[in-house]
């Protein structure tokens, strides 16, 4: 069910970071048709966020809230990444870790050597400068700040924030 672009290739989203905000923007993106991977550094953490997903689906499915479609785009999307690299083939990756700059820097460096060189690479942050984040990055005009708003599902808007460069 994910949505093909006019390459012929499907988007794949990228979520490092399971909590809250990382769960919510798997949910999103998955029950909109795309292939999802989550990424924690916390063992069995995205495969917990994932599960915990499903269950609330499951539920508002069970009290009529939301039809099968839905559950069965979160179950067929969304999957967990065991490790960072697993994300190498994604079109965008949203950074949605605590704030800690440094910790946000070092994924972002990360991230450069691992996806293509076409691949979005955007952060969740609410209170980092975006240009804070990408100072270590060889290329920063290919990163951008993606605010998303809690419940994500729920709220249906985001900032995008672009870097100087």
């Amino acid at each position: 069910m994910a949505t093909p672009r006019e390459d012929g290739k499907n988007d794949i989203v990228g979520v490092v970071g399971a909590g809250v905000m990382g769960g919510g923007i798997v949910q999103l993106f998955a029950c909109a048709g795309y292939r999802t991977k989550l990424f924690d550094s916390r063992e069995g953490a995205a495969a917990a966020s994932i599960a915990k997903t499903t269950a609330l689906l499951q539920r508002r499915l069970d009290l009529g809230k939301i039809d099968r479609a839905e559950l069965d785009a979160l179950t067929g999307n969304a999957s967990v990444a065991d490790r960072l690299d697993d994300l190498a083939d994604a079109t965008i990756v949203i950074e949605a870790m605590i704030e800690d700059l440094d910790n946000k820097r070092g994924i972002f460096q990360r991230l450069e050597e691992i996806v293509a060189a076409d691949c979005i690479i955007a952060t969740n942050t609410s209170s980092i400068l975006v240009t804070s984040i990408t100072a270590g990055m060889t290329a920063p005009d290919r990163a951008l700040g993606a605010h998303f708003f809690n419940p994500v599902p729920l709220m249906r808007i985001a900032e995008v924030i672009s870097t100087a460069s």
